[in-house]
């Protein structure tokens, strides 16, 4: 039986060429501020985190999700520190992506990013053998193959999320 294809949701700004992201030179993730290396701000140290899939909290546990699998709310290794307590890796190999636009939107509005002038890019891809560093909202990183559409962001209803969590 064929592997069932997945498609995922990237934001990038509209003046983007979403192009670049097929070429595997632009196919890695950083954070979106500094660089911290040293004792990891997400789990104190302690190596775990709790993680809270966005996708599935927005649109119901599924079993198939590649974030979770159904279980929304889990305890696992931290993965920015990767379970050591201190971040010493933080350029990923793979874009971060979300396995639902509904599970971007609210990691966007839940961290209050600039959205005005964003574009939702939906990709096929395979899935990177490293974590995002935000794998704990049910971001994944995912080395793309096709662009299924580009389309705008809809900044409304990121406001309503904001408004709703």
């Amino acid at each position: 039986m064929p592997e069932t294809s997945h498609t995922y949701f990237h934001c990038c700004s509209a003046d983007a060429e979403p192009e670049r992201l097929l070429d595997p030179a632009c196919q890695f993730t950083e954070p979106w501020g500094a660089h911290d290396h040293g004792r990891c701000d997400k789990c104190g140290g302690a190596g775990t985190v709790l993680y809270r899939c966005r996708s599935c909290m927005e649109t119901g546990s599924k079993s198939d999700c590649p974030a979770c699998q159904g279980r929304v709310r889990f305890r696992e290794t931290c993965p920015a520190c990767l379970g050591s307590g201190h971040v010493e890796h933080t350029r990923r190999a793979g874009l971060a992506v979300f396995p639902t636009r509904e599970g971007l939107y609210r990691y966007l509005a839940e961290r209050n990013a600039n959205v005005e002038g964003k574009v939702v890019v939906e990709l096929q891809g395979r899935l990177s053998e490293e974590r995002d560093l935000d794998a704990d909202a049910g971001a994944l990183l995912v080395l793309p193959e096709r662009i299924a559409s580009v389309g705008p962001l809809d900044v409304e209803l990121i406001r309503a999320v904001r408004e709703r969590v």
